[in-house]
């Protein structure tokens, strides 16, 4: 899905206000694989907070390789709890 930007998260302030109320969406989700989306900004939080999900696995995504990079990811607290992360970049030419 190379020209997929924006995984919506409405489970955010923006959209509910100072109200959330509880959102359980895949709530056995165990192991989540990203490939070949070159544009995706971000995951959603109510994905990365997901307290089965074990594996993530982030494939050829240069702006998620670079918001959950364990050395330099402005986002990495955000997943380091997952037990299995893999981050491989696009191949070198």
């Amino acid at each position: 899905m190379p020209d997929w930007e924006e995984w919506e998260d409405y489970y955010n302030d923006n959209y509910y206000g100072t109200t959330k109320p509880p959102i359980i969406i895949m709530p056995s989700l165990r192991s989540l694989e990203i490939e070949w989306c070159p544009r995706l900004k971000a995951l959603p939080n109510y994905i990365l907070q997901n307290s089965t999900l074990r594996t993530l696995q982030i494939h050829c995504c240069n702006l998620l390789e670079q918001r959950y990079n364990k050395e330099r990811g402005e986002d990495w607290y955000k997943i380091s709890h997952i037990s299995h992360v893999q981050i491989i970049s696009f191949p070198s030419s």
